[in-house]
């Protein structure tokens, strides 16, 4: 049940540590309310893809994660200028990713994949 989540401790490493050096022109997360963790860990990786596809889901991330949506853009590349929400057929500029993602999240509305890209 994602609203009372069993703890289960493990050790985590970050994927950057894993594949240093290497650049992949599209990083696909769906992890069910962690993809800001995801992102915390592979930076690097992140700051050269071209298209990243990211879960958005207000309940995961409130509830699994305890993320808020600044917390989450937090975590973004910075090279990123637009973003797409296929589910809702929406494009908007990266300006205007905090008050697009902002208003999904109060109204928890969920994006099964929000395309962000750099061209």
């Amino acid at each position: 049940d994602y609203d009372d989540p069993e703890i289960i401790e493990l050790d985590s490493h970050q994927l950057d540590d894993y594949l240093p050096e290497h650049h992949f022109d599209l990083v696909l997360l769906d992890i069910e309310g962690s993809e800001y963790f995801a992102m915390k860990g592979m930076k690097d990786i992140l700051s050269h893809c071209k298209t990243l596809v990211v879960e958005f889901l207000p309940h995961h991330l409130k509830n699994v994660a305890g993320v808020d949506v600044d917390t989450f853009i937090s975590a973004l590349p910075k090279h990123f200028t637009k973003f797409q929400l296929p589910d809702h057929n929406q494009e908007h500029t990266i300006s205007e990713v905090k008050t697009v993602l902002q208003k999904m999240y109060d109204s928890n509305i969920g994006e099964d994949g929000i395309i962000f890209t750099s061209n």
